[in-house]
């Protein structure tokens, strides 16, 4: 009797961490996905005034592009991660389709740790770029602000995306959504 009421404590206090980690990650991913709205509505709210500008006054702001592309990268990276949160990316299961449950599970389970991984290098690099255009004080040409800060999205992002993948993986387990990927109406 103790060791099942030991065990149900155990099985509550899994439940309640991987309950709080789902949260966390959904929390994080509506976050992701509202800032990656303002951004797109900054980037509209720029290219109408510009447009504006241009045409009917005859000046357009030299800054407008630069400040547009810099908050596509950030739409990028920062929807990526909601995107990767809800496993709605594309995956490329062909042959993992063919494979029994088991290795189905194992190859998904590989094959996120293996991005994990990759993601983490890639930010680990792209953090030493940054920290160059930090200690070297390079300034954006048209706008004139510090170049870390739009470069620093990517390291940024990387570590947000391996980290929903990782979030994802310990609440949702191997398989998206727990579908068997063998069935014929998954699709990604």
């Amino acid at each position: 009797m103790a060791m099942q009421t030991a065990a149900a404590g155990i099985s509550e206090r899994r439940e309640g961490t991987v309950g709080r980690a789902q949260r966390f990650g959904d929390f994080l991913s509506a976050l992701c996905m509202q800032l990656s709205g303002i951004a797109l509505a900054v980037i509209v709210t720029i290219c109408t005034v510009n447009v504006i500008a241009r045409y009917v006054f005859a000046h357009a702001f030299s800054w407008a592009e630069e400040a547009m592309v810099y908050c596509m990268i950030f739409i990028i990276f920062v929807a990526s991660a909601a995107v990767t949160w809800k496993g709605s990316h594309l995956c490329l299961d062909l042959l993992l389709r063919k494979c029994p449950a088991f290795f189905q599970k194992a190859i998904v389970v590989g094959s996120t740790l293996a991005s994990v991984a990759l993601l983490l290098l890639l930010a680990h690099f792209s953090y030493d770029v940054v920290a160059r255009l930090y200690r070297y004080g390079q300034r954006t040409e048209a706008l004139e602000i510090p170049m870390w800060i739009p470069q620093g999205f990517v390291p940024a992002g990387l570590v947000l995306i391996a980290l929903m993948m990782v979030l994802r993986l310990w609440t949702h387990g191997p398989l998206p959504h727990e579908t068997d990927l063998s069935s014929e109406d998954f699709h990604l």
